[in-house]
């Protein structure tokens, strides 16, 4: 995982994951991550696919196989074939 030591445990549990989609709260995350997720996480921007544009959080699901989505405050990560 490039660039984001401290997202590896989200990329851990995702990797350890046998499903194509799993379905997480913030609160979940910050459980995962052991601590809180910044203000920005917020905005549906800050779970953007694109960690080459900066967003280098979003490495945590990208190099782990997923794609995320968000919609009422619950991120859907979906395997990319």
């Amino acid at each position: 995982m490039k660039n984001t030591a401290k997202y590896f445990p989200l990329y851990k549990f995702l990797k350890r994951k046998n499903s194509n989609l799993i379905r997480l709260t913030k609160k979940q995350i910050r459980e995962i991550l052991g601590f809180n997720l910044p203000k920005s996480s917020e905005t549906n921007t800050w779970w953007t696919n694109s960690p080459e544009n900066g967003h280098y959080h979003a490495y945590a699901w990208v190099d782990a196989g997923f794609e995320a989505k968000i919609s009422n405050n619950i991120i859907t990560f979906v395997k990319q074939q």
